[in-house]
């Protein structure tokens, strides 16, 4: 009997396994050896072809999120265990070890691990509480409702990266001049930003979208049809600075054509006031363009 087990496992080791990790936007999979990492919003497919293979991962949340559990059901390792950390082996069998779920891999199919993440808020301060549900998201002293900076208690609003508008708090576009659409999506979709974008930590900053940005220009006055351009000029006055501009109102650059999250770009185009740019620049080079990022208070 012994024999013929033995048999069986080595041609399900011959024809092979393969573990595919699926892994959504509300976080990552790291593994213990580090060869086999999976990213926010990625599937990654391991092919087991040794009859040793033992790899332990671990679920990390990003930014307003919580794991909850492994996805259950046939096929899914470590299933509905509601342990961050889970060890797939193929020696067959199925138990709890300490903080570790540890399950099997047994056929030539394609296994599944898959972490669920659950959203839970943003806590900007660290004190417990979501910002949606807290009164002083900095933990500065200063009411949320009083702060100009409500998110921010070390950097304040004044040095010139941060900018107040249409309820929310803005990074100034041009400082992400360099920065890819693929790098930024690499960072940002799905839901609240998580890692570095041109040097800065941009966890719990939002990657704005065609709406946002609308919203935002509407906060300044009747665009586009303000053939008098005081809306722009407004734009301009509250310290908002150009990225790529090639056109000017009353001689002020006031262009901020700069990348989203629904999409590659968007340009605010002006009928009256000459504020319209050609995204392929001079010469038809795609210019550097930054983009728009916020938090709301």
């Amino acid at each position: 009997m012994i024999k013929y087990l033995s048999l069986f496992t080595a041609i399900l080791l011959l024809s092979g396994c393969k573990l595919a990790i699926v892994v959504t936007s509300g976080g990552e999979v790291i593994s213990a050896s580090g060869d086999h990492d999976c990213g926010r919003r990625r599937v990654c497919e391991i092919e087991i072809t040794t009859d040793d293979f033992n790899e332990t991962f671990t679920a990390i949340p990003a930014t307003g999120y919580e794991f909850e559990r492994w996805q259950g059901g046939p096929g899914f390792n470590c299933p509905d265990s509601t342990l961050p950390t889970c060890t797939v082996t193929n020696s067959g069998f199925l138990a709890l070890f300490g903080d570790a779920a540890v399950t099997h891999l047994l056929s030539d199919k394609i296994d599944h691990l898959m972490p669920i993440f659950k959203w839970v808020g943003i806590d900007t301060d660290g004190d417990g509480t979501p910002n949606r549900f807290d009164d002083d998201d900095d933990n500065d002293g200063i009411l949320d409702d009083d702060d100009a900076c409500p998110l921010n208690p070390d950097v304040g609003c004044g040095l010139g990266s941060f900018l107040v508008a249409d309820g929310k708090i803005w990074f100034q576009p041009d400082l992400f001049i360099g920065e890819t659409w693929a790098s930024i999506d690499a960072v940002c979709a799905g839901g609240p930003c998580n890692g570095v974008l041109g040097g800065f930590n941009m966890d719990g900053w939002t990657w704005a979208s065609a709406a946002d940005i609308e919203a935002l220009y509407s906060s300044y006055g009747a665009w586009p049809d303000d053939s008098d351009c005081d809306a722009e000029e407004a734009f301009v006055n509250d310290g908002w600075r150009s990225t790529n501009s090639v056109n000017v109102v009353n001689g002020t650059p006031i262009d901020l054509n700069a990348y989203i999250s629904d999409g590659s770009s968007y340009t605010a185009t002006q009928n009256g006031c000459s504020a319209w740019i050609n995204l392929s620049g001079v010469g038809g080079v795609i210019r550097p363009i930054g983009a728009w990022f916020f938090q709301a208070p």
